[in-house]
């Protein structure tokens, strides 16, 4: 088994995982809120993983400069979004952070969630038009669907 299959299964194992985490009852608010988020932060790097590999095997494969420019170029879209994603699930950290020290209310921490979904979706996009396949996609557009649905808001930096 390839390390892309490998990190593929792995990333179907935790997108089930983040289900069961989002749908589990008991445990306090905040425990629920850490658990969703320290799941989607190991789907993503789960994601990274299988999306470094593609990049690296199609970099090596580019036969001229001009095929090598473009694999880059492409393959910053991809880099650039998994930026994004991290820097939201840092900001939705944070917001967790000031939640459970009694600085910020409930509120504070779903507003950074819901900023954390368009750029997953952005992240899945990119990978999609990079051809990295959905086996790694769909399980982020599954969480992200079922983060909405237990969100219910709307994006509002904290």
């Amino acid at each position: 088994m390839t390390r892309e299959s490998l990190g593929r299964v792995g990333l179907c194992i935790l997108a089930l995982a983040a289900h069961a985490a989002l749908t589990s009852c008991g445990g306090s608010a905040l425990d629920t809120a850490r658990s969703t988020v320290a799941t989607s932060a190991r789907v993503v790097a789960a994601a990274d993983s299988v999306a470094a590999s593609v990049i690296a095997e199609r970099i090596e494969a580019a036969d001229t400069l001009d095929e090598l420019a473009l694999e880059e170029r492409h393959a910053g879209k991809v880099v650039r979004a998994f930026v994004s994603v991290h820097a939201a699930l840092t900001a939705t950290d944070a917001a967790l952070d000031a939640w459970a020290a009694g600085s910020a209310e409930e509120g504070t921490y779903l507003d950074a969630v819901a900023c954390t979904l368009p750029a997953v979706l952005a992240l899945a996009d990119a990978l999609t038009e990079y051809g990295v396949g959905d086996t790694v996609t769909e399980p982020l557009r599954v969480a992200v669907g079922l983060l909405s649905g237990f969100l219910g808001g709307e994006c509002r930096a904290p």
